[in-house]
């Protein structure tokens, strides 16, 4: 037998076959697993006269099956190959189907992808209340769909929309929903788990055939033109969410809409078709890699970071939006205590009101009880009083980016709070070295700097003075990881890593608009070339005020190669800054919804507009290829490690667009050389501020990835 598989049989016939991979922490479905699953099947269990029944388990106290090894999946790239390999999964599914015996896939852990689609196949699924027991179908996060059965098992199970739901989002369900959906048969405790299912197990013999074999009985699933209206549904909403981009979805949506309308076998064919498609493509590589790359970021952090404790209460300096957002955020992920101060009595009403609302919604949406909301809303406590943090461990600051201020903020919370408390600033800019100071409690200052909308962005940078302690550093990536997020840790300057590079776009997108292109021709092209939204869309939102600021701060420090167009003052003293007032480089209305680019704001600056159709090309390469050149340096500087972080960085700060791998990767294949070359020539016709810097032109003769 296997080493991966162990199989025990009792007296009744209950037989238990236990998976638990040698010498790795989770039990992963590499093409090796699957072979030894299917001799087993083929030589032993298909024959065996002595079983009942078989239930499957898990040797692994952390999960059932992680999903496939996404090693294999990274080295494969011939679509035959891929194709084999799916077809090899469900031939294993299809074995295990016809077993003649009932099957039960018992889960008290994570369960994901190819683990699922084995737990389909049984007659059963049975699955624990544990806390944090997910059972999902993530395949298109990672640019491939479910290919071992799944496409076409899950619509048999659960209603048409449920299972195209599970399947196109990539998602997971917890053990009570997915009892709610059919897709398991029993919620068991987790504390007595296998006595619960053996429990079950014994009285199967009294139970109904088995639940595989149900059907949904919906009106989509049923009935031809309920298919055809989620079926077309679907399709405008993954086309609307991936702009095409995105090949996995609209496969996955035609491989079960196959598998229902011509059979099993042609979607079974439809799956492994797909797999051999979307495994090999250049989308399924770079969406492998930045997955591996956000795991590597939950792990990443100085010697003793597995042991730093997270922080027993928590101040939070500053209530306004940011300020505000961060202590729900705590409040919404942890169990720890916020004191959330601020001297503006109407800033404390406008955050605890804020934070009242999103709890609710959260009630409103099924994820929290009132209960549970109003004891998280309980844990922030407003004050006015800046000494109530004398008993805090961590204090995050996130007052107005001015380094006088920062600095005197941070001197007086030094004064109040124990020798042994963390002393965090949220600046965006400004380096935290000069924030702390010369002072002792300089090892006790760090930068978390979270990025807007702190509730949906993932990245937090976690900046790195030179006086930076290991432990300030290990308790501020631990936080971050409690919070949800995903932390990169970058070495203090200004502007640290995201923001230096992404306003050398917005500033040049400025220039843009200064020479003749307007708002729309330019956010256009950048959305159509992949980024979510463009630079001005971008300004609006961060506030036109604001990007001048920190433009201006960031100047500083880069001088000449930064540069700002000469009515940038002029246009913020119009007050028209953006979003939160209704009025920016765009229009909003009164829901703050953007409508239109401002119509006057050509005149207003007294620019002369070029043709829609000119220069089509020429924004583009404007705005991207001064991200390279800074990325470049920025590598060269080190303030972060590798390529890799910074293509992370970029894609989960920014968002720039994963199906180009990251900055980094995308530049390696467009090509250095010709990067460079492109450079010289826009220095001709736009100035010096694009003369390729030493570092890049190091960078062209071997690629950031060397």
């Amino acid at each position: 037998m296997s080493q991966a598989f162990s199989l025990r049989v009792d007296s009744d016939g209950i037989a238990t076959l236990t998976f638990d991979l040698p010498r790795s922490p989770v039990n992963l479905m590499s093409r090796s697993v699957l072979v030894d699953l299917w001799t087993l099947i083929q030589d032993d269990l298909a024959h065996r006269e002595d079983i009942s029944s078989l239930v499957l388990l898990s040797g692994k106290s952390t999960g059932f099956i992680a999903g496939a090894n996404l090693d294999e999946i990274l080295g494969v790239d011939d679509p035959r190959l891929a194709a084999e390999i799916s077809r090899l999964g469900q031939g294993v599914a299809r074995a295990w189907e016809q077993l003649p015996y009932p099957t039960i896939s018992a889960i008290d852990g994570a369960c994901m992808g190819g683990g699922t689609e084995l737990s389909l196949a049984c007659d059963h699924i049975l699955v624990s209340d544990r806390p944090g027991l997910k059972i999902g179908l993530p395949e298109v996060r990672i640019g491939i769909i479910p290919g071992w059965g799944g496409c076409v098992r899950l619509p048999r199970r659960l209603e048409l929309v449920d299972a195209l739901d599970l399947i196109l989002r990539g998602g997971s369900v917890d053990g009570p929903r997915a009892v709610e959906l059919g897709l398991a048969d029993a919620l068991l405790p987790h504390s007595q788990f296998r006595r619960a299912v053996g429990a079950y197990v014994a009285n199967l013999v009294f139970r109904p055939s088995p639940s595989r074999k149900r059907r949904p009985h919906g009106f989509a699933s049923r009935t031809r033109i309920g298919r055809r209206i989620v079926f077309d549904r679907a399709r405008e909403t993954a086309l609307e969410a991936t702009r095409g981009r995105y090949p996995a979805p609209l496969r996955a949506i035609e491989v079960v809409r196959l598998g229902i309308e011509r059979g099993a076998e042609a979607g079974f064919e439809a799956e492994e078709r797909a797999i051999g498609e979307l495994a090999t493509s250049p989308v399924c590589k770079d969406l492998i890699r930045v997955f591996r790359l956000v795991e590597a970021a939950k792990k990443a952090g100085p010697p003793d970071d597995d042991g730093a404790p997270l922080p027993r209460s928590i101040a939070v300096l500053g209530a306004g939006n940011i300020g505000a957002a961060i202590a729900h955020l705590i409040a919404r992920r942890t169990e720890i205590p916020i004191r959330l101060v601020d001297l503006d009595r109407g800033a404390l009403e406008r955050a605890m009101a804020s934070s009242s609302r999103a709890f609710s919604a959260q009630v409103h949406r099924g994820r929290l009880t009132s209960v549970e909301a109003k004891r998280r809303q309980a844990l922030i406590r407003p004050t006015f009083d800046p000494t109530s943090i004398s008993g805090c461990d961590l204090l995050i600051e996130n007052v107005y980016e001015q380094l006088p201020l920062k600095k005197s903020v941070l001197a007086e919370a030094a004064r109040h709070m124990g020798e042994q408390a963390i002393l965090a600033t949220n600046t965006s800019s400004l380096e935290v070295g000069r924030i702390a100071g010369s002072s002792e409690r300089a090892e006790r200052v760090v930068g978390i700097h979270f990025f807007a909308p702190v509730q949906h962005m993932p990245l937090v940078e976690v900046v790195r003075a030179p006086k930076t302690s290991d432990r300030a550093l290990g308790i501020a990536l631990r936080l971050a990881r409690e919070l949800g997020k995903v932390p990169i840790v970058v070495r203090d300057s200004p502007g640290f890593l995201v923001n230096r590079i992404l306003f050398f776009y917005l500033v040049e997108a400025l220039w843009l608009l200064h020479e003749g292109h307007s708002v729309t021709e330019i956010d256009r092209t950048i959305e159509q070339w992949g980024m979510p939204i463009g630079p001005f869309a971008v300004m609006d939102e961060i506030g036109v005020d604001g990007t001048v600021r920190v433009a201006r701060s960031l100047a500083e420090t880069f001088g000449p190669r930064l540069p700002l167009p000469p009515w940038v003052d002029d246009w913020v003293e119009t007050g028209a800054v953006g979003r939160r007032v209704g009025r920016g480089f765009y229009l909003y209305d009164e829901d703050r919804h953007r409508t239109v680019a401002d119509p006057d704001l050509q005149s207003t600056l007294d620019i002369r507009l070029y043709p829609e159709t000119a220069h089509s090309r020429e924004p583009l390469d404007r705005l991207m290829l001064r991200m390279v050149d800074e990325a470049a340096q920025c590598l060269d500087e080190e303030i972060v490690e590798g390529p890799g972080q910074l293509d992370l960085a970029m894609i989960l700060g920014t968002g720039f667009p994963t199906f180009r791998g990251g900055l980094c990767r995308w530049a390696d294949r467009q090509g250095t050389q010709e990067i460079l070359e492109t450079l010289e020539r826009v220095t001709a016709g736009c100035g010096e501020r694009f003369r390729p810097s030493k570092a890049l032109r190091a960078m062209a003769q071997r690629g950031f990835y060397r």
